[in-house]
């Protein structure tokens, strides 16, 4: 019993997705009113992808400065801890040297 309800239920689920899609599909490519929101879409879509392009190169610079900086940060914490042990190693020498 359960089989032939989700069959059906699968069956009618899936046609009526497909209606859609052909539908949604009929007036895009079949009307001119699909070929004008064709159109919007196509130039929308480029516009985002130049706009995607700009703001990835943007992000890719401030990467680099910011992996420059980390990097320069990075060096002045080495060279005041290495400063700070060599004050250690004065104030306290090891017994065999």
């Amino acid at each position: 019993m359960c089989e032939q309800c989700c069959s059906k239920k699968g069956y009618w689920g899936g046609l009526i997705s497909g209606a859609a899609v052909v539908g949604g599909l009929f007036f895009l490519l079949g009307t001119d009113e699909g070929k004008k929101v064709r159109k919007v879409l196509k130039k929308k879509g480029t516009e985002a992808a130049h706009e995607l392009k700009d703001l990835a190169k943007d992000w890719e610079k401030k990467g680099k400065e910011l992996k420059g900086k980390a990097e320069d940060f990075a060096g002045e914490v080495r060279d005041q801890v290495e400063e700070k042990i060599k004050l250690v190693e004065d104030k306290f020498p090891k017994k065999g040297k």
